[in-house]
């Protein structure tokens, strides 16, 4: 005989019919509510209660709840679906949403199949008080429907037709974002029911950042060593976000845009707005919502991130500042044993500024998991601002642009759009600017000159020989020569570190052949005060972010956006004389292979073959080009096939899950996986060792807590090492171990992993 329903639980001790009216108290509308009191109701089988009691289950699969929750909840749909309470997506949704709520979606049409899962429903729905359940149902104000299965390849079809129906891009990501929403509400709620937070446990607090912090930080900040012209230039640009957030229509929704040259202070400015327009929502009668700031790489994040905490002062934890990647070291309150909160707080952005990066962002929007999924709940809303967003892959323009503008109209996100070089996401005027229209027209933004020489192919010798040229005759005491690939940078190296008339020069090394620790040390040894004659080699990693300046920068061949973003590096503060940056085109075509043939060959179509000269202005003025151009020549598969995943709702081929080739272009993925390759971890002193030792009793005691507040101490000891140089894999972390005694024979501070 069954349990009676309402005498089953949920969690020991705890009522089922309690936390299911918990959760649906906690969601808002009524379809929201009605998946929330279905989605644990698959407990209420014996098989379920012997699990949770601890008692041997007859078999595994039966105690499993949330099939049969999903198929008790679609026979009530499709009965409200005759009443025209719901609709057959809505049915779909729900099924797969209380289906998955373990897991991540499915794509809606595959997850309404249950063939093989028949008998089991079957067994289920025998051990199950369907009298208790229809009466409480009930008296919740639903009806419970009828007794008959559903026919789920009639739904099928029925919900694929709908789905296929013709729609706008813009409908249609509205509606798949719908769907996230949705389910992320749901996760966020059943999770916060089952710890037993109150609903207004993670409400936003007293303790938040405001425009005064920004204000107070831009008032102690020292101007160093740099040109009052500049400086002004600065002062003009924070103003203007402040002007922007205080004159902006009244209803929130929209696409900014904050297009300015490096080295002019757009963090500083980005915050102002972001934290005035905020303001401005509260005292228009709105919520206070959180700040997502967003940037392409975590070294920049975690360089933004102590500028907020160094903004904020005492009293700050992850309720106010999460730090939201996978290296992110621990907050206050992870220090403190609060772990469990702290993670609430940061994983699923609900604390007041959020630190993240891109591929955080688009997993929110696109990939349909349960964390993902809250994330997008909380991004819907907030003020979303995304830094260096050139950084965005070109295939990828058309679904985040939809995807940005369905959290704009229909969800009333504010987002900004922040860069040196606005790449062509969306249509001009789409966006209001945050930035003067004068401003990138002012004489002191033309710090440097620019030589463009793509004529012929230089080898590293002579690319040496012009190096030692510029710092020796032309009196240069810093230089920084970027190029493309790891290789290059260390063949370059090894030729400037034996030339005599160099010896003056501090020489250093900068790539991802290096620890994050090691590249750390040279980025500090770099921004020393004060700083001696010094050569920087390096590759792309210095591009974006980094607050260095030299006098001259040589720039290998590369996308246009990456030339600018060098150049950002020479002059930054205006000071001292012109300076001087050199674009060539190394042999071996490392251009060709990194970035593709569409960019590199714009950038020549652009420049031309003889040798040129350009100003900054003059190389700035070029970028609209260089965008309409690739936007042009850029195939639209990868993205029309994206969007129509997004149509179909697909969400697990949006995560690349499919085995299928044909469905390999509809993944959304920022970063590609770089294959072959492996994780080594590298001792070279004795903190490194002494970590490596807490790390493996952490994992060998099971303390996930220990594990997770080690990682980032152990991700600044690890430099990725092609397969084939690859050291044997310890079994118990899963990462090869360089030890301290066979560190030198394979690896320098210096130059990185020896090739």
């Amino acid at each position: 005989m069954a349990i009676a329903f309402r005498q089953c639980e949920s969690h020991p001790g705890r009522p089922l019919t309690d936390h299911l009216e918990d959760v649906a108290g906690r969601l808002q509308d009524a379809f929201l509510r009605s998946v929330g009191l279905f989605h644990d109701v698959g407990k209420g089988t014996e098989y379920f209660q012997d699990y949770l009691h601890g008692r041997p289950p007859r078999q595994a699969a039966l105690s499993r709840h949330s099939l049969l929750g999903a198929e008790l909840f679609l026979r009530y749909a499709l009965h409200a679906i005759a009443t025209g309470a719901c609709n057959i997506e809505d049915a779909a949704l729900g099924y797969v949403m209380i289906r998955r709520h373990h897991g991540p979606l499915d794509n809606l049409v595959d997850g309404l199949s249950i063939t093989a899962d028949r008998d089991l429903i079957k067994r289920q729905l025998a051990c199950i008080d369907t009298g208790g359940l229809v009466e409480w149902l009930r008296e919740q104000n639903l009806d419970p429907g009828g007794d008959s299965a559903p026919n789920h390849a009639e739904i099928r079809i029925r919900t694929m037709l709908t789905l296929r129906e013709p729609a706008l891009v813009q409908s249609a990501m509205a509606r798949f974002q719908h769907a996230l929403v949705s389910f992320g509400s749901l996760i966020e709620a059943d999770r916060d029911s089952a710890a037993r937070h109150s609903a207004d446990a993670f409400s936003p607090t007293e303790h938040s950042f405001s425009s005064e912090h920004v204000w107070n930080l831009r008032s102690r900040l020292d101007s160093g060593d740099v040109e009052p012209a500049l400086k002004g230039e600065r002062d003009r640009l924070f103003e203007a976000g402040a002007i922007a957030a205080r004159t902006s229509p009244a209803t929130p929704g929209r696409l900014w845009t904050l297009t300015a040259p490096t080295g002019s202070g757009k963090t500083l400015a980005a915050l102002q707005w972001a934290f005035r327009l905020r303001e401005a929502r509260v005292e228009g009668g709105g919520k206070r919502c959180p700040i997502v700031y967003a940037l392409p790489f975590t070294s920049i994040i975690d360089q933004t991130a102590s500028v907020l905490a160094g903004m904020y002062g005492d009293g700050l934890d992850e309720s106010v500042l999460a730090v939201h990647h996978h290296q992110a070291e621990p907050g206050a309150m992870s220090l403190r044993g609060e772990d469990s909160v702290a993670r609430i707080w940061t994983e699923g952005w609900r604390a007041d500024v959020v630190c993240t990066t891109f591929v955080q962002v688009a997993n929110a929007m696109f990939h349909g998991t349960p964390s993902d999924s809250r994330r997008l709940k909380n991004l819907a809303g907030s003020i979303l601002i995304l830094d260096e967003v050139q950084a965005i892959p070109v295939h990828l323009w058309e679904p985040f642009a939809s995807a940005i503008t369905s959290l704009c109209t229909t969800w009333g996100s504010d987002a900004l759009l922040m860069t040196a070089t606005q790449p062509a996401l969306f249509p001009p005027g789409t966006a209001i600017e945050i930035a003067p229209r004068d401003y990138s027209h002012s004489s002191v933004f033309d710090r440097y000159e620019i030589s463009v020489d793509l004529g012929s192919q230089i080898e590293p010798e002579t690319l040496a020989g012009n190096v030692e040229h510029a710092l020796k005759l032309e009196q240069v005491r810093s230089c920084l020569v970027i190029v493309n690939t790891i290789r290059e940078a260390l063949d370059l190296f090894q030729l400037l570190s034996g030339r005599p008339s160099l010896t003056g020069f501090s020489l250093y090394h900068l790539s991802t052949n290096l620890r994050p620790k090691d590249r750390r040390k040279v980025l500090d040894a770099l921004r020393a005060t004060p700083r001696g004659p010094v050569l920087l080699v390096s590759t792309q990693v210095v591009e974006a972010g980094v607050d260095l300046s030299f006098d001259t920068v040589f720039r290998a061949l590369a996308p246009l956006d990456s030339i600018v973003q060098a150049a950002g590096r020479c002059n930054r503060h205006g000071t001292g004389k012109r300076g001087s940056v050199r674009v060539f085109e190394p042999s071996g075509g490392s251009a060709l292979k990194i970035y593709g043939n569409v960019h590199i060959d714009v950038v020549r179509s652009i420049f031309g073959v003889a040798p040129r000269k350009l100003t900054e202005p003059e190389l700035r003025n070029l970028v609209d080009q260089y965008y309409s151009t690739i936007k042009q020549r850029t195939s639209r598969q990868k993205s029309a096939m994206i969007l129509d995943a997004v149509k179909m709702m697909e969400f697990a081929n949006l995560r690349g899950e499919s085995a299928k080739d044909s469905d390999r272009d509809k993944r959304v993925l920022l970063i590609e996986e770089e294959a072959g390759r492996m994780p080594h971890f590298i001792e070279t002193d004795d903190s490194d060792c002494e970590l490596w030792m807490r790390f493996r009793t952490a994992i060998e005691r099971k303390n996930r807590s220990d594990v997770r507040k080690l990682r980032n101490q152990v991700a600044q000891r690890i430099v990725e090492v092609p397969e084939r140089l690859a050291q044997p894999v310890d079994t118990m972390t899963g990462l090869a171990h360089v030890d301290r005694d066979a560190a030198d024979a394979l690896y320098s501070v210096v130059t990185g992993w020896r090739r």
